[in-house]
């Protein structure tokens, strides 16, 4: 399995293999923190995406957060093997999670309210190429309930992330 090795190579080579999860709220983060979010993110992209299929609540809207990660500054070799990172299986996954996940405007009790939409339907209203998202992370230790969604994407999708999940 080569795939594990070259993400670990890639977060010891932008030194972040001993980075702690950040707990600060995704609305504060600095371009260091995100780029070192997105590195993190993009290692565990399966944990993630499941992660993020896995909510039952719907997510607040002021908890989402997008991200481009066209301007961070990782070298050319680490882009390329987080890129490569990105599988036709894992974009159907990462698709299909972003498809499920709901989003709404206002919090509710019971978690359905009359104005949701999906995270990929959230994430076109907000100017985003869906083909363009390449990494998610789901921040529930502040509040279970309520997650932050950090959506990383870039901001000109790559020939190669045109094809296959819903969009």
């Amino acid at each position: 399995m080569k795939q594990p090795k070259t993400i670990a190579s890639v977060l010891l080579a932008a030194g972040l293999a001993a980075a702690p999860a950040l707990a600060l709220a995704q609305t504060q983060m600095t371009d260091t923190d995100a780029a070192t979010l997105y590195v993190r993110s993009s290692a565990h992209l399966d944990m993630e995406t499941q992660h993020l299929t896995s909510l039952t609540n719907q997510v607040p809207q002021k908890n989402v957060v997008a991200v481009p990660v066209d301007a961070f500054a990782l070298s050319p070799a680490q882009h390329r093997a987080l890129r490569n990172a990105m599988t036709d299986g894992r974009r159907s996954a990462l698709m299909a999670a972003l498809a499920k996940v709901t989003v709404a405007t206002e919090d509710r009790p019971n978690g359905e309210s009359e104005d949701q939409e999906s995270l990929l339907g959230y994430i076109k209203h907000l100017g985003i190429d869906p083909h363009g998202v390449v990494a998610v992370d789901v921040n529930t230790t502040r509040d279970p309930q309520n997650p932050y969604v950090t959506v990383f994407y870039r901001k000109h999708a790559l020939k190669g992330q045109q094809q296959g999940g819903p969009g």
